[in-house]
C-alpha cells in the first residue's frame, strides 16, 4: 500500500504547529522560572531544581494524567498536546537555564547597583546575554517535541495526529510497514539535521564565574519564584489528592495490579542494568574523533524507527525478549541526549590517569571511570528506571493486553476511569521516589565508607 500524502502533509502540519507551540510556551515559562531560582537561597535552590525537573523525567503518562484531572472533559487536539508538553519540560528549562542566566547576573549586578539601572531593563540586558543558551535550549525541546509520540497518542485525537502517531497507526492498525518506514526514515533526517544545528551550536555554551560574591540574590524575581512553587504545586497536587482519593474509593479494590507492579520491576530493574553496562562500555571505547562524532549522533535515531525494525520480527516466538531488545534500542539514544553524552566527554581525567599508569585489566578500567563519573551514572540509572517503569506505548505495540503496570493506567485512562488511574499514578510515584531513595542511599553510604575514609 502506497503513502497517502495528503495525510502525510497534515500530520506534518500538526506535529510543526504542536512542536512550535510547546517550545514558546516552554521556552517562555521556563525563563521566567529560571529568574524565580535566582531568589532562592542556595539551600532551597537545589531542591527547587529536582522538583522541577520531575514532571520532564518522570514517565510522560503522569504529565497526561495531571492534564486531564485539571481539564477531565473532552479537550483533544494540538493546543493540549502543547499544554502537556509545556507542563513538561517548562521546569526543565529553567533548570538548564539557570547556571547561565546566575553567571551574567554576577557579572552583571555590580553595574545594576552602581548605576542604578531599572530592574525592567536588566532583565532584558540579560535576556540578550542568554539568547544563544535559550536558542539552544529551544531547539532540543522541539527536537523532543517533535519526536513525541506518547502525548500525542493520548491527549492528540483525531485533530492532533502527529507524523509519529501516523506512524503508530500504521504499524499497528495496518500492519503497513513500507509507508511506516518511508515517513520514519523522514523523521530520522528531521531529527538528524537539528541535531547536527545543536552540536554545532553547544561548543560555544560557556558558563563564567568572574565575581566571587553571588549578587544573584538581589537581582532575582520574587514572583518568578513563587511561581516556582505554584508549578511545583500544579504538578504535585492532582496526584496528592487525586492520588488518596482513587486509592481509598470502592472501586479501587477491583483493580488487581500486583503481578503488572512486579512485572514492570523485573523489566525495569534488567533494562536499566543493561543500559547502564551500554554507557560504561561506550565509556571504555570513546576514543578516537570517528567514534566520538558517530556515537553523539545516536540521540537523533527517531523512536518509531526502531520500533518499526523491531516490528519486522514481530514472527518471532520470544516477543518478551523482543521487547527486551526494543526498549534497550528506544532509550539508549534519549539517554545519551539527556545526558549520556556529557558523561562520556566529561570522562577525560579518569582515561587520562588510565593512560599514566597503563591500566590494562578491564575490570579496573571499569572500576576507574565508575568511581570518577558515580553521580551521574546513578542519576542516569534512576531516569533509565522511571522511563522504562512508565513505558506503554512500545508494550502496547508488542504485547497488546495490560502486561505492565503503566499499560494498566493507560486503560483505566481509556475507559475514562481516571480516579483509579490517578491512584495507580500516585502508587508509581511513590515507587520510583523509593527506587531513587535507595540509589541515592547506595551513592552517601558509598562516599562515606570509601571516599571519607581516604
Amino acid at each position: 500500500m502506497s503513502l497517502d500524502w495528503s495525510e502525510f502533509f497534515w500530520a506534518f502540519k500538526n506535529t510543526l504547529n504542536q512542536a512550535t507551540i510547546s517550545t514558546v510556551l516552554s521556552v517562555a515559562i521556563g525563563f521566567f522560572l529560571s529568574l524565580g531560582l535566582l531568589q532562592a537561597s542556595k539551600k532551597r535552590r537545589q531542591s527547587l531544581q529536582y522538583l522541577l525537573m520531575a514532571p520532564s523525567l518522570m514517565p510522560s503518562i503522569l504529565s497526561v494524567l495531571c492534564f486531564y484531572w485539571y481539564l477531565p472533559g473532552i479537550f483533544q487536539g494540538i493546543f493540549s498536546i502543547a499544554l502537556v508538553h509545556t507542563l513538561m519540560n517548562a521546569g526543565l528549562v529553567a533548570v538548564t537555564l539557570f547556571p547561565f542566566i546566575e553567571s551574567n547576573s554576577n557579572e552583571m549586578a555590580s553595574n545594576y547597583f552602581i548605576y542604578g539601572i531599572k530592574k525592567r531593563t536588566w532583565f532584558k540586558v540579560l535576556f540578550l546575554s542568554v539568547k544563544n543558551n535559550i536558542i539552544l535550549t529551544a531547539i532540543t525541546i522541539f527536537v523532543f517535541c517533535w519526536g513525541s509520540l506518547s502525548v500525542p497518542l493520548i491527549v492528540g485525537g483525531q485533530k492532533g495526529t502527529t507524523i509519529e502517531v501516523l506512524i503508530f497507526e500504521m504499524i499497528r492498525m495496518e500492519s503497513d510497514f513500507k509507508p511506516a518506514l518511508t515517513v520514519g526514515l523522514f523523521q530520522f533526517l528531521i531529527i538528524f539535521s537539528f541535531s547536527l544545528i545543536t552540536s554545532r551550536l553547544s561548543l560555544n555554551k560557556k558558563i563564567t564565574q568572574k565575581n566571587s560574591t553571588d549578587l544573584s540574590l538581589s537581582t532575582g524575581s520574587n514572583i518568578s519564584l513563587f511561581f516556582n512553587y505554584l508549578y511545583i504545586i500544579i504538578w504535585f497536587c492532582p496526584f496528592l489528592i487525586g492520588g488518596i482519593k482513587g486509592i481509598t474509593s470502592e472501586n479501587f479494590k477491583e483493580i488487581y495490579f500486583k503481578n503488572e507492579l512486579i512485572e514492570s520491576l523485573k523489566i525495569s530493574a534488567l533494562l536499566t542494568f543493561v543500559l547502564l553496562t551500554l554507557t560504561l562500555t561506550l565509556l571504555l571505547s570513546y576514543t578516537s574523533k570517528t567514534k566520538a562524532w558517530f556515537i553523539s549522533q545516536i540521540p537523533s535515531i527517531s523512536p518509531n524507527l526502531i520500533a518499526i525494525i523491531f516490528l519486522f520480527f514481530l514472527s518471532y516466538k520470544n516477543v518478551y525478549l523482543l521487547y527486551l531488545a526494543g526498549m534497550v534500542f528506544l532509550l539508549f539514544p534519549s539517554l545519551l541526549k539527556l545526558g549520556g553524552l556529557e558523561v562520556i566527554n566529561q570522562s577525560v581525567p579518569e582515561k587520562n590517569i588510565l593512560e599514566l599508569y597503563s591500566v590494562k585489566n578491564l575490570l579496573d578500567r571499569l572500576k576507574v571511570l565508575a568511581v570518577g563519573n558515580k553521580t551521574a551514572l546513578l542519576t542516569m540509572t534512576w531516569i533509565s528506571f522511571s522511563w522504562i517503569f512508565g513505558d506503554f506505548v512500545f508494550a502496547r505495540l508488542m504485547f497488546g493486553q495490560d502486561k505492565t503496570f503503566a499499560l494498566l493506567i493507560d486503560s483505566l485512562l481509556s475507559h475514562y476511569r481516571l480516579e483509579q488511574a490517578m491512584g495507580l499514578a500516585l502508587i508509581m510515584i511513590l515507587v520510583l521516589f523509593a527506587i531513587g531513595f535507595l540509589i541515592w542511599s547506595v551513592n552517601f553510604v558509598f562516599d562515606k565508607k570509601y571516599l571519607f575514609k581516604n
